[in-house]
């Protein structure tokens, strides 16, 4: 097994990291050895140059991989190269690295970028491709770690684990505080202070505000046109999945929660008719835009 550690020690790119099909060799004469390895929080991180083959997919904003500040500080600062493998950007690009998988062909060490679903992740796990990294992050990964630490979403962690209870990847965390949740909306400061209301806290102080929003004109033009709430389909966007989450939890990808350590779904619940039934009384009395379960985030 080569040393993957050597990135896993300090970079915080989304990588995944190869152990199947035809194995390469590390450059460097004990790259293999654990005695190349320096103290965990030590840089640099080995003491004889190791090299790794990377595959990821093109960046327009980058010029050149090989010479790009980034690739040179971790080069210098951990002792390593890096060799690219460029893959399109698109699509494509993805597909043509997991043809190049399933061919059993050669193999680089490390793939970074290439949003790899969850299932992949999985199935590359499975099949021995993808290597298991919790002892690295046990023993070696110093630094990340640390930063976890300061994560305001605790559950990144355990995001990271994999069905089997492996972990298979590095992750990527670039964390906004105004978007840790995809479904959340916003509300127009400048309205609330002209019409003397406060931030609702409940259902029934929402639909309130709403109410006011429609008929009190709190843009000022003298005429009844404000539209109190609007969204899209757009994952971002759907302002009904939004307050759903004040009845009953709303995983949007598959409406399922966890009791009691058992799966279950939310939508034969009564707290998920009891939103369906105040999402659609916002919409007939107008409260929410009438496109909004048909209208693009373009539109």
């Amino acid at each position: 097994m080569k040393l993957f550690i050597i990135l896993l020690a300090i970079t915080a790119v989304f990588l995944l990291v190869s152990g199947g099909g035809q194995a390469r060799s590390s450059g460097g004469a004990v790259s293999g050895s654990a005695a190349n390895v320096t103290t965990p929080g030590q840089l640099p991180i080995v003491r004889d140059t190791v090299t790794f083959q990377v595959a990821m997919r093109q960046n327009t904003n980058v010029e050149n991989y090989e010479t790009n500040h980034y690739t040179k500080m971790i080069e210098e600062k951990c002792n390593v190269k890096l060799d690219f493998l460029i893959y399109p950007a698109a699509n494509p690009g993805l597909e043509k690295l997991l043809i190049e998988i399933a061919g059993g062909g050669l193999l680089p060490e490390l793939f970074i970028n290439f949003g790899f679903s969850d299932e992949v992740i999985f199935n590359l796990g499975q099949e021995g491709i993808a290597l298991p990294l919790n002892d690295y992050f046990e023993k070696w990964a110093y630094f990340f770690p640390r930063q976890l630490e300061k994560v305001t979403n605790k559950s990144i962690w355990q995001w990271m684990h994999s069905a089997d209870g492996n972990i298979y990847y590095f992750p990527f965390v670039s964390e906004q505080i105004g978007e840790i949740f995809s479904i959340r909306a916003w509300m127009n400061q400048k309205w609330l202070d002209t019409l003397n209301l406060k931030m609702p806290e409940t259902t029934a102080e929402f639909r309130t505000v709403l109410e006011a929003f429609r008929d009190r004109d709190p843009n000022g033009n003298g005429r009844r046109d404000e539209v109190p709430l609007i969204g899209c389909v757009a994952e971002r966007g759907r302002v009904a999945d939004f307050l759903i989450n004040a009845f009953i939890y709303n995983d949007i990808r598959d409406r399922l929660l966890v009791t009691n350590g058992r799966v279950d779904v939310i939508y034969n619940k009564p707290e998920y008719r009891e939103a369906l039934i105040y999402v659609r009384d916002l919409m007939a009395d107008g409260l929410l835009h009438e496109q909004l379960f048909t209208m693009s985030a373009a539109q």
